[in-house]
């Protein structure tokens, strides 16, 4: 009969759903490595159950959390002061970037981020969303990143267009005019070019 520790009969059936769900290696590991770097070298039994249950809940912030496991009330973080985060977050918001506030939460991990941390409100309630509402965020990413595609999609066809116009001007240019006037008039075709791509870019910047 294999003796299972006190760490194990308390965790143990835990641990198995986790690694269920958690299948990659890099997954488990980075489970493993939360809970080194919370113990420090401690194998106090206490210390143990605390840093597995400060691993899960730091993970399942990323991942989502699983479906059997109840985070007992004793190992639950505290609600964070909301009043000094939100001046904090306010005065970082007085230019807002809706898209740029979208792409920090999509690319941020919820488990590592603080409100301190995020340039926006704005942002910081776009990576509250990703953390609480995973269907939400994720129909607001569909969203968001098919207008920016058919934005980007209207940039080159313009640019395409404008190209091509370019390529006939100076080929008329080139039959008609003199080397001084031809240079006069690529000198004005790449002006319009540099301005048309401004527009593009303001553009897309505003949507």
């Amino acid at each position: 009969m294999t003796h299972k520790s006190k760490f194990s009969l308390e965790v143990g059936k835990y641990k198995s759903l986790i690694y269920n769900v958690w299948k990659k290696p890099s997954q488990r590991q980075e489970f493993i490595d939360i809970q080194d770097s919370i113990l420090k070298g401690s194998r106090k039994h206490e210390d143990r159950i605390k840093a597995f249950w400060a691993a899960y809940t730091k993970m399942a912030a990323e991942y989502g959390y699983i479906e059997g496991i109840e985070l007992p009330e004793e190992h639950k973080e505290p609600p964070k002061a909301a009043d000094d985060s939100l001046d904090s977050l306010l005065k970082k918001s007085e230019s807002t970037n809706i898209v740029g506030d979208f792409f920090w939460a999509y690319q941020t991990p919820p488990a590592t981020a603080s409100p301190e941390d995020a340039p926006s409100a704005g942002a910081w309630f776009f990576l509250d969303m990703k953390k609480n509402n995973k269907n939400k965020f994720a129909d607001l990413s569909i969203r968001i990143l098919d207008k920016l595609a058919a934005q980007e999609d209207e940039q080159k066809s313009r640019e395409a267009d404008y190209t091509k116009a370019m390529g006939l001007l100076e080929a008329a240019a080139e039959k008609h005019l003199s080397s001084e006037e031809l240079g006069d008039v690529r000198r004005t075709i790449r002006r319009g070019a540099e301005r048309i791509k401004e527009q593009s870019e303001i553009s897309s910047g505003t949507n």
